[in-house]
């Protein structure tokens, strides 16, 4: 039986005005900002599309 493995995105943080680290800090995103409002965690909106992270499919998106 194949080996399924989960596939691991790049993240996308999106500053705003009203952004911090809250994200960073309680969600633990590894990211060293403080303006971070949003935190898309799989996208596909032109510009943002996720990009996998690992595994055979990395750098895929």
């Amino acid at each position: 039986m194949k080996e399924l493995n989960l596939l691991i995105f790049t993240l996308i943080l999106k500053d705003k005005i009203w952004g911090g680290d809250k994200l960073a800090t309680l969600l633990y995103k590894n990211s060293q900002r403080n303006d971070i409002g949003e935190s898309w965690e799989i996208s596909d909106v032109e510009g943002y599309t996720s990009v996998v992270s690992n595994g055979f499919f990395k750098r895929k998106n």
